[in-house]
């Protein structure tokens, strides 16, 4: 006999949602963006994956097809367990897909290699990302 609680079915909804949030932005921000200074969507989402990913969840999110997912997944990690997250940075130093980083009112295109070299500080908050 199985026993198979809810829990276990709400938690890859949420994440889905967050991804699919992630995917539609299709930018990687940081905690504010644009001229009126707002918290994106995406970052929102980055924060709740924190919040409920597990390890294993974020190692598996840091191979997604979407590159913008595969950079915040590495940002969470990174939060949860940094020795982890290196060897991820290593297995993707050749991920030359290009994503799109908004901070505040400014853009840049960047490798997710790249991304996870420099671990996102090019999006890096005082007040929510800290390495």
């Amino acid at each position: 006999m199985v026993l198979v609680t809810n829990y276990s079915f709400a938690q890859p909804s949420k994440i889905d949602s967050l991804v699919a949030i992630i995917v539609e932005a299709n930018v990687v921000s940081g905690y504010t963006k644009g001229i009126n200074v707002i918290i994106s969507e995406e970052y929102q989402a980055y924060k709740g994956l924190i919040e409920i990913c597990k390890t294993e969840e974020l190692i598996s999110l840091c191979q997604h097809q979407n590159a913008c997912v595969r950079c915040y997944a590495f940002l969470a990690l990174l939060n949860k367990n940094r020795t982890l997250a290196e060897e991820i940075k290593h297995k993707n130093s050749i991920d030359n897909e290009k994503v799109t980083l908004i901070n505040g009112c400014f853009g840049q295109r960047i490798s997710v290699s790249d991304f996870m070299k420099s671990r996102g500080r090019e999006i890096e908050n005082p007040y929510g990302f800290k390495f």
